[in-house]
């Protein structure tokens, strides 16, 4: 008789990739093995509650298959376990799966995020609706437009992440400590004789006022649609982005905030070059001029 196992949790993290981390590992480890099957996992639009689905002929061997895995994720604890080892209730066995979970493998800067980003979501639909407005004799052409709407909605919601990451860094500032022994640069100094609220509101500033232009240049961009204009924005983006990166850089220096924060914004800022510069690649010359000799 089929057996089944269910893995019912509270998840509630921002970031939903330990979630389908996992779930990658449960494909990978039952494609190996034939005590049953993975069924696949549900999770809420909001992130709040998850759950993973197994069956096979022993639902108590399967547990034993995954147990050292579930161990590995840390919004795993206090997860429940539904095994069902036939039709009848009292085959039903409920377990809570407690255990001293490690550290989560996220740093503690996901926690921090908010939950509402002043970027608004994009819009494909509009943007598709642009093209087809601008280039409805283009026949035979329309995959090389989606893959200009693709790269672009790509950048665009690559900084709104690295938004997100900013508001959670400014929120998480504190005054740094010079450790006993330990030599106090310029940097440490000014930030321990620095630091109170107009300090924070200054690396608020310096971190979100400018961010907000970037999604702005880049909607402006592909709704123009023309080199010149793609260029002009290109060079604003990068000018802030490096900017902002520059900022993170000297908090680190500062101590204001934890390395593993400041390595985290600076790669999801990595991540975003990467995306802008198959972006940029991707602009095509027009018949636009441009007056000023610059693009």
């Amino acid at each position: 008789m089929e057996q089944s196992l269910t893995i019912l949790f509270e998840y509630g993290l921002p970031d939903d990739r330990p979630f389908y981390d996992l779930s990658d590992r449960f494909f990978q480890l039952f494609d190996k093995k034939t005590i049953g099957e993975y069924d696949g996992h549900e999770i809420e639009m909001n992130n709040a509650d998850g759950s993973y689905f197994f069956f096979g002929p022993d639902a108590n061997a399967i547990f034993e298959a995954i147990e050292p895995i579930l161990k590995e994720y840390a919004f795993l604890k206090g997860a429940r376990i539904i095994i069902r080892n036939g039709d009848a209730k009292e085959n039903l066995l409920i377990r809570d799966f407690i255990f001293n979970a490690p550290p989560a493998k996220e740093p503690s800067l996901f926690s921090n995020m908010h939950s509402i980003n002043p970027i608004p979501d994009w819009d494909d639909e509009h943007f598709a609706d642009l093209r087809k407005y601008r280039r409805d004799d283009d026949e035979g052409d329309e995959w090389k437009h989606q893959m200009k709407d693709e790269r672009a909605a790509n950048l665009y919601n690559q900084w709104r992440q690295v938004y997100s990451l900013l508001q959670a860094l400014a929120a998480s500032l504190q005054k740094p400590e010079a450790k006993p022994g330990e030599e106090t640069d310029e940097h440490l100094a000014y930030a321990i004789e620095s630091f109170d609220e107009q300090f924070i509101e200054d690396m608020t500033h310096e971190l979100l006022d400018d961010s907000m232009i970037i999604p702005a240049k880049i909607r402006g961009a592909e709704a123009a649609d023309i080199y010149v204009q793609r260029m002009e924005n290109a060079a604003i983006i990068r000018q802030i982005a490096a900017g902002i990166q520059q900022s993170t850089a000297n908090i680190g220096m500062m101590k204001v905030a934890s390395d593993e924060d400041i390595d985290l914004v600076r790669n999801e800022i990595d991540k975003f070059r990467e995306l802008f510069k198959e972006w940029v690649a991707g602009f095509e010359k027009d018949e636009f001029e441009d007056e000023w000799g610059l693009f």
